[in-house]
């Protein structure tokens, strides 16, 4: 599978943070083959909107408002990267610019590796260098088969309010992994951790955006 490098514009996926509830449990959703990342937003976009999996699960991402220091930020990430891969260690794995606070671009996808998010968590000069430079937009990582949603911001330099690099998560997954993913992250980090019903985080986010926004193109 090879995504294509020709961004497409589309409302992508996401919400801010709060403590909302608990989400539907859903069954497992074998995907349909793709072949270009055009198809492979399109999809999230769907899922997004309809609720299906991985966003009929749950969101779970530190309780603050605030951005947190990277040091936190990575021991968590950390914790939850490695549980992901001992569910999913044969997984094939794409990232993508998340644009969905911002104003609802998406670049396609691209193929990666778990070996990729190891590197990019190797220290904190590793893990900013996931920053992707424009204000609100995230680094997402996600399997062929949609059963997990991981998402990284890293703020650039210039955007940065704090007297250190900062940044935040959110992953988004079925209920009965998510439990033990905010565990795992509220430990690693030692900040409190929010869980929330992933549409209505999503559906948040999405109106909140901070950016102008583009003419939607459907893309079939």
């Amino acid at each position: 599978m090879t995504p294509s490098s020709t961004p497409t514009r589309l409302k992508s996926s996401s919400t801010r943070r709060g403590p909302d509830g608990a989400g539907l449990v859903g069954a497992r959703f074998i995907t349909p083959s793709f072949t270009n990342g055009d198809a492979t937003t399109s999809e999230l976009e769907r899922r997004w909107r309809s609720g299906s999996p991985p966003f009929d699960g749950l969101t779970v991402a530190f309780a603050s408002e605030d951005l947190t220091p990277l040091p936190a930020l990575r021991l968590a990430l950390l914790a939850l990267v490695s549980r992901l891969q001992t569910h999913w260690p044969e997984a094939a794995l794409f990232t993508l610019d998340d644009w969905h606070e911002h104003d609802g671009f998406i670049n396609a996808a691209k193929p990666t590796s778990w070996q990729y998010l190891s590197a990019a968590l190797a220290s904190d000069k590793a893990l900013s260098a996931l920053s992707q430079g424009d204000w609100d937009v995230r680094r997402a990582f996600f399997p062929a088969t949609y059963d997990f949603y991981l998402r990284v911001y890293i703020p650039a330099d210039c955007d940065n309010d704090y007297p250190e690099r900062r940044g935040d998560f959110d992953v988004t997954c079925g209920p009965g992994l998510a439990a033990g993913m905010a565990d795992l992250a509220a430990f690693a980090g030692g900040l409190p951790v929010a869980e929330c019903d992933a549409k209505g985080f999503f559906d948040r986010r999405y109106d909140r955006q901070t950016g102008p926004p583009h003419p939607r193109q459907d893309v079939t």
